[in-house]
């Protein structure tokens, strides 16, 4: 399996690899964004993200009023 860290420093073994369909919000409506070869692992009960993936693949976020 591979190892990978959440932002806590978390550390969770990885036991597949798939693709997911996120909502992404856009200021008006929102988008869908097909991510691939993702890390699956039954341990996290929630999504993780990774920012600095989507800005190797040229995405930009911008977070805001929160």
């Amino acid at each position: 399996p591979k190892s990978f860290r959440a932002a806590n420093k978390q550390k969770f073994d990885a036991v597949g690899t798939g693709s997911i369909t996120v909502d992404v919000p856009n200021g008006v409506d929102v988008s869908k964004l097909e991510l691939t070869k993702v890390l699956y692992s039954p341990e996290v009960g929630y999504t993780l993200v990774s920012m600095g993936k989507l800005d190797d693949h040229g995405f930009t976020a911008t977070f805001a009023d929160g």
